[in-house]
């Protein structure tokens, strides 16, 4: 299951305080002291003040809120003060608060994730020290916390007047170690489309690096006004390769990522710039697949007597899996026919396609070879690129570093999919190992 952290909004305030509740509940239960006060902390009126300050994350799944951590960038004035021990050094540091997860997704990596997306937005501050507290009862908080590379560092005591049990293990984590990554990766985007095809990935590169420069090429976007008559071979190749120079010129290590016409221009920049790990979803390398209509209707064949031999096994789970699927193809199938009737059926198509072409015949010019560490994605119902794309690409990669991953049942719309899972999990096993 995929959840996002994102900043928190008064629309979620609701959701935070559902999350709060249940670990009051949980305290209360493990005989614990904390967030058990007379005046409720932390209360609405808690949450309202760190709102107006900016400084709520909350994670959700789809739109409910399922975690809350607050991260704040002022001392603390009750840290002056630590008793049998010390803390690691007196840089200035940011500070977690009021970190709680909903009931139902306990053990589910949901802390974690908002303890990584903390650190991504201290770091974006130049600071690199965060510190914390917690009850000694709170065993959870405390291995979360231990297992998360901070340290224990000694004992503090809470000033709130009507804090039933003051005292409070503090811990210390410096994050030095990412303030010299200077690491960058570029994402280009698809023909007619922008930056939304990596929406659902974004967020999990933006904790491995320190900047994610999404490109936008000539003509397209919102930022452009989707007027494609900007759309040309020239502008595109001098955007792209201003860019990556300017990535360059500021980061040590560079990663590339490119989605369907995105994905020839990244294998295209790969001939002649230096960069490390070069990503290619659905690559346009080579395009229209005469047989995706036989494949889609094949699948869904296929799946159907599947779905049919799990009715008549009676198996629940089978059935559910089958019927999910079949949903999923038929969600993709129907999102990619709306995009063609709203971008491609329209007076400017023939143009801008031209320029694809162009674009694409470009790339493949002079690309006889790819060194660089490379993962080549592909959907076996893809409707725009064949097979032969794909493999060809993975022919001329000479790194030993080299994947390509066939999905079953994926069309062309990729990470846009709704099951889009197992090809994020790839991309992140890829860039972090």
């Amino acid at each position: 299951m995929e959840y996002i952290v994102r900043k928190g909004e008064f629309k979620d305030l609701l959701g935070i305080m559902s999350v709060i509740d249940d670990a009051k509940e949980l305290f209360r239960l493990n005989g614990s002291t904390q967030w058990q006060d007379t005046d409720g902390y932390p209360n609405a009126n808690t949450f309202i003040k760190d709102l107006e300050e900016n400084e709520v994350l909350v994670c959700v799944d789809d739109e409910k809120i399922i975690g809350v951590v607050v991260v704040s960038y002022k001392e603390e004035e009750c840290y002056k003060t630590i008793t049998q021990g010390k803390w690691l050094n007196d840089n200035h540091y940011a500070v977690i608060h009021r970190l709680a997860v909903k009931k139902e997704y306990y053990h589910q990596g949901v802390a974690r994730l908002l303890l990584d997306k903390v650190e991504y937005l201290v770091i974006e501050r130049n600071i690199y020290d965060i510190k914390a507290d917690t009850h000694e009862k709170n065993i959870a908080m405390q291995h979360l916390l231990e297992t998360s590379d901070y340290s224990y560092t000694g004992v503090v005591y809470l000033l709130r007047p009507d804090v039933l049990e003051k005292k409070r293990l503090a811990y210390h984590k410096i994050i030095g170690r990412k303030k010299h990554m200077k690491k960058a990766i570029l994402l280009i985007h698809g023909f007619l489309s922008d930056m939304t095809d990596f929406d659902n990935l974004v967020p999990f590169l933006e904790e491995r690096y320190d900047y994610v420069c999404k490109i936008v090429l000539p003509g397209h976007g919102p930022e452009n006004n989707y007027d494609y008559d900007k759309f040309n071979k020239e502008d595109t190749f001098k955007h792209l390769t201003d860019t990556f120079d300017d990535l360059h010129r500021r980061y040590k290590e560079i990663d590339v990522l490119g989605f369907s016409m995105g994905g020839a221009l990244a294998s295209c920049l790969s001939s002649f710039r230096n960069f490390n790990k070069l990503i290619l979803l659905a690559p346009a390398n080579k395009y229209f697949n005469p047989k995706a209509l036989v494949s889609t209707t094949e699948f869904s064949a296929r799946n159907f007597s599947s779905l049919e031999k799990a009715i008549v096994k009676k198996s629940a789970p089978e059935q559910e899996a089958y019927k999910n699927l079949l949903k999923a193809v038929s969600s993709d199938s129907s999102l990619g026919l709306s995009f063609v009737l709203r971008k491609y059926l329209r007076s400017y198509i023939w143009k801008a396609y031209n320029e694809f072409k162009d674009i694409v015949l470009n790339c493949n010019k002079d690309l006889t070879e790819i060194k660089n560490p490379t993962l080549i994605c592909w959907g076996t119902i893809d409707q725009l690129v064949p097979r032969k794309s794909v493999e060809y690409l993975y022919s001329i990669c000479t790194n030993p570093n080299k994947n390509l991953k066939i999905y079953e049942g994926i069309t062309h719309l990729m990470l846009m999919s709704k099951n889009s899972e197992p090809i994020i999990k790839d991309i992140l096993d890829f860039l972090d190992n």
